[in-house]
């Protein structure tokens, strides 16, 4: 008997390395935000519906969500207890998110590691049972392609400018976001004039637009780069001796696979994961910046670990940075 799966939200990537390798009939479901309240509410509704109807026709053995902050997923994994929800993380989540939704259901979770499963438990998330499997993205990566190790890049800052941030800046409208990063990004600018390294900006738009020229008005055009390719952002990452980062899921995943990263999440607490002096940045002063980045850079990959291992394996333990993949098959054949 043909087994069927309700999935929420498309993700070509898990699509094409996941998804295509379960034998069942899947149904997409997307959910969407509008800014008008009353459209996200007949919305809503509108999803609820053509849910309702895929599980009182058809027998779903399973409903698979990447989405975990949301309250209507929440709401359907409460509703329908007997259903298997199977909630698989895609990024990092910070504490600045996890307060803002709190309290939410998670039904069965597939988790990148231990750090991520307790930060959800500290703000009352509500989870059947939980798996380490590391990140799916990642791991995808990696499997696919070998550990550049000869980097044509000194540095490779991750972007963090969402539309929303842009917007917020352009508008003048104050954000703690905005300030760490700017602040992240004039230090870096000065170190880069200063040492005159080869870098790359990796940004997170698809065309060039808003986040592009951003990004020209202060750096070289040649050295920014769009997320215009699958696997682009990795790619770069993979290509750059150091990573510069606020607080970028690629970042976290890479360094939890021994790259030296420096995250600056600087007085911003609600977007630190960990606390460790040797490879996260609380001061934003330049020369606090100059001098960290510096010892990364001079630092062997060995004595990087030595210092980090514990924080890195917290993220994501090492038996599961290229068995991501493996992993998330096998529990959808198992809860299927």
């Amino acid at each position: 008997m043909t087994k069927r799966i309700i999935v929420f939200e498309r993700s070509p990537i898990l699509e094409e390395y996941v998804l295509s390798k379960i034998d069942a009939k899947i149904y997409f479901l997307q959910e969407k935000e509008f800014n008008n309240k009353i459209l996200n509410k007949l919305f809503r509704l509108y999803l609820m519906v053509k849910f309702f109807l895929l599980i009182f026709f058809y027998k779903i053995d399973l409903v698979i969500s990447t989405i975990y902050n949301s309250k209507f997923i929440s709401k359907l994994i409460k509703k329908y207890k007997k259903l298997n929800f199977l909630i698989i993380q895609h990024h990092m989540t910070v504490e600045y998110d996890l307060k803002n939704a709190k309290n939410l259901e998670l039904g069965n979770f597939l988790c990148f590691g231990e750090q991520q499963h307790k930060s959800f438990l500290k703000f009352g998330y509500k989870i059947n049972s939980v798996n380490y499997v590391g990140a799916p993205i990642y791991s995808i990566f990696r499997n696919h392609n070998k550990k550049n190790i000869k980097p044509h890049f000194k540095i490779c800052y991750v972007s963090q400018w969402t539309p929303t941030s842009l917007k917020n800046f352009i508008n003048n409208k104050k954000s703690e976001i905005n300030e760490c990063m700017i602040a992240l990004e004039k230090n870096l600018y000065k170190f880069l004039n200063k040492y005159k390294y080869n870098y790359v900006i990796a940004c997170r738009e698809k065309i060039k637009g808003q986040e592009f020229d951003y990004f020209k008005n202060n750096f070289s055009e040649k050295n920014i780069i769009i997320n215009n390719t699958q696997f682009n952002t990795y790619k770069y990452i993979d290509d750059s001796e150091v990573v510069i980062s606020f607080c970028s899921t690629c970042a976290y995943e890479v360094f939890a696979d021994n790259k030296k990263v420096l995250f600056a999440p600087y007085f911003n607490k609600g977007f630190q994961i960990f606390k460790n002096e040797n490879c996260v940045l609380e001061n934003s002063s330049y020369e606090v910046f100059e001098k960290k980045l510096n010892q990364i850079i001079d630092m062997t990959n060995e004595n990087y670990k030595n210092l980090t291992f514990n924080d890195q394996n917290s993220i994501i333990s090492n038996s599961n940075i290229i068995n991501s993949e493996k992993n998330i098959i096998n529990q959808i054949n198992k809860y299927m």
